[in-house]
């Protein structure tokens, strides 16, 4: 059967109050064996006019919840705001920043993480009906995402928008806060629900690890309001490359993995970077690409942190000129350049993303440079290099590889 839809899919910001749904709030687990029916109150006959309800899905760990529905809500394009579905693929418990639907079609929707939160409401002066089947599906390398966009230091750059870059990670000194230049003391990206990767430099002043923690989802430093989404997340471990050799020349292996204590919760707006799994063989795969360099460290040399996370975008730079300048460049390293911006302190551990097919790959890890946005590239750690150790400081953590079969 072929259903047309007279009302676009929107993703609104709206805010439910709780006595919406008190009479009807319900919370169901599906398995991998299991699934769930969600049908309207006198299905296949209409709602009773005025109604609501909302269902809470979760699937087991390691899977993400598929819904998928047949609708048709009897309103006019003008009746839109009171007669709706609603989902939340970040199981949003109160439906905010939700999609919703109107009219009369069909859709599929997948959860970000392992759970989704799927609801209805209606006027007194509309109905209709709906079927909806949850089920858990098993995340697999073929069947996964990564590095999805939010949208459709850094000196020169223009400010990101509110969690355009859902990987991104501001790694913080919480007994740092009375710091002139913030608590955040370098970058990073998320690449795992437990892991984090940036660079081992950024440890190389001592902390303890009781005070380090990867604060992900957030913008603007200086507010609370501009993003819901901002979280901390405890260290468990720090785990530093054993070549790494800490304040040495050359900063070979500057690579670094922060294991967090309890696992991140993917949303819209907070997930992985992908790895890139196809290219580990390659050196110089990424010379001449653009890619985008993020943080919110210093906006000039010696400079004030910025306090709203800023990008830049650079270019890739053949490793050969990049050695005749500095003369230790190796496998391990990828260089970047761009006239007049750049990374620069404090932006260090921040990824560099390359976006392909509409994914945001983490490519490099920013290292060192010869001040910044001066006339010669920066130095990164070439991600392509590190994917194996990656791989065995983590056992049992899951890399999406679906874009790459």
């Amino acid at each position: 059967m072929m259903f047309y839809s007279v009302i676009l899919l929107c993703t609104c910001f709206v805010s439910f109050s709780q006595a919406w749904f008190e009479n009807c709030d319900l919370k169901y687990d599906v398995t991998g064996s299991t699934s769930k029916i969600l049908v309207n109150a006198n299905y296949p006959g209409y709602y009773p006019s005025g109604s609501s309800c909302k269902w809470q899905i979760s699937a087991p760990t390691g899977y993400f919840v598929q819904l998928h529905c047949v609708y048709n809500l009897t309103t006019y394009p003008t009746e839109c705001p009171s007669q709706r579905l609603y989902v939340s693929r970040d199981a949003d418990p109160n439906l905010d920043n939700s999609e919703f639907f109107c009219g009369y079609s069909e859709f599929t929707k997948e959860s970000f993480g392992n759970d989704i939160t799927f609801g209805y409401t209606s006027n007194f002066d509309g109905n209709g009906w709906f079927y909806c089947e949850a089920k858990a599906v098993l995340r697999t390398h073929e069947n996964c995402h990564c590095g999805w966009s939010r949208t459709g230091r850094i000196i020169g750059g223009s400010y990101a928008l509110p969690n355009e870059f859902i990987s991104m990670v501001g790694i913080v000194d919480v007994s740092d806060q009375n710091n002139v230049n913030g608590p955040i003391f370098c970058g990073g990206a998320i690449i795992s629900e437990n892991f984090v990767l940036t660079a081992a430099h950024c440890f190389n002043v001592y902390r303890p690890v009781s005070v380090i923690f990867s604060l992900v989802g957030d913008h603007d430093i200086s507010r609370g309001d501009d993003t819901p989404y901002a979280e901390l997340y405890e260290t468990q471990k720090i785990i530093i490359n054993n070549n790494y050799i800490p304040e040495s020349d050359d900063q070979n292996s500057d690579i670094a993995l922060i294991q967090t204590a309890r696992s991140i919760k993917w949303k819209r707006t907070i997930g992985p970077a992908c790895l890139p799994y196809p290219y580990f063989s390659y050196d110089t795969y990424f010379d001449g690409y653009p890619v985008i360099a993020l943080g919110w460290g210093s906006t000039e040399f010696a400079g004030p942190s910025s306090s709203i996370l800023k990008k830049t975008s650079l270019y890739v730079v053949d490793s050969d000129s990049c050695n005749d300048i500095y003369g230790d460049i190796n496998s391990g390293k990828i260089c970047t350049h761009a006239q007049g911006t750049d990374t620069c302190q404090r932006d260090s551990g921040g990824s560099l993303y390359w976006t392909y097919g509409g994914n945001q790959f983490t490519i490099g890890i920013v290292s060192y440079g010869l001040d910044c946005a001066s006339k010669y590239p920066a130095v990164n750690t070439r991600v392509t290099n590190y994917i194996t150790w990656i791989e065995q400081q983590a056992p049992g953590a899951f890399f999406c590889k679906k874009y790459f079969f």
